[in-house]
């Protein structure tokens, strides 16, 4: 059973701050940030929260009220076709239609 829906991820989706964007890119390249997506990855089953499929998956932020000093409730695990479809209005047409490895209604639970 997957936790979200793609419409609820897309209403609730956080915008960070521009001028965090430096140091925002800097902590995802840390071993800290590194060891908290382990434990989301570990949390989550290796699945999409979405789709409940996908085998690339990226650590995405519920909020960025604690930025930098996440709790594991302020993450999410979502296949990278999710992701992008979640933060859609920051890309482009082409990247926008990425196929779901999942199951095919992304706009509703896994039945899984």
């Amino acid at each position: 059973m997957t936790r979200f829906t793609l419409e609820e991820l897309q209403i609730t989706c956080p915008e960070l701050d521009p001028r965090l964007r430096k140091a925002y890119d800097e902590h995802l390249l840390s071993e800290q940030w590194d060891k908290k997506k382990q434990k989301v990855r570990r949390r989550d089953g290796k699945r999409c929260q979405v789709c409940g499929g996908g085998s690339t998956f990226e650590v995405h932020h519920l909020t960025y009220d604690r930025v930098f000093v996440e709790k594991l409730s302020d993450l999410v695990l979502l296949c990278s076709s999710c992701h992008r479809k979640v933060h859609r209005n920051n890309l482009s047409d082409d990247q926008r239609d990425i196929p779901c490895p999942g199951n095919e209604n992304t706009d509703g639970r896994s039945d899984e």
